[in-house]
């Protein structure tokens, strides 16, 4: 896990003049899934995982546009760095006064997402399907 400060000399790419992952609406929808090329992942079927450890967190209290669009440039580069466009995109949520943004990918199969979930010690994936969380269960 990388936790970014507001103060980092970092600089980061410029994707475009507008926000690819909106602020506003991972607050009102609880997260966001968007490609390298800023458009929505919108699947019918199937489970959104992130990649264990490759995600970025922020406190909420004070977040800006900019922040998002700072940490989306960074995930945008390390999918383009690391040739994951076709079967990778950015994922965002909060959770516990934190918003996280990190490389997520889809996975077909619940068993398979789950596992892959519980490799990377991850809270919940997502149900595309359903439009919902499943948070995982460690008793199994």
């Amino acid at each position: 896990m990388f936790l970014l400060q507001r103060s980092s000399n970092l600089t980061f790419k410029t994707i475009g003049n507008t926000s690819m992952i909106s602020l506003d609406n991972v607050v009102k929808n609880g997260g966001a899934s968007v490609d390298v090329n800023g458009n929505d992942m919108v699947f019918n079927c199937g489970y959104c995982v992130s990649l264990p450890g490759l995600f970025f967190t922020m406190p909420m209290d004070g977040i800006t546009q900019d922040d998002v669009d700072s940490l989306y440039a960074r995930v945008c580069d390390i999918i383009t760095a690391g040739n994951l466009a076709k079967t990778h995109f950015a994922g965002a949520w909060i959770d516990n006064g934190l918003f996280y943004m990190g490389i997520s990918t889809r996975i077909a199969n619940r068993d398979d997402a789950e596992l892959f979930g519980k490799a990377g010690n991850q809270i919940a994936i997502f149900n595309f399907k359903k439009m919902e969380d499943i948070v995982l269960d460690y008793s199994k």
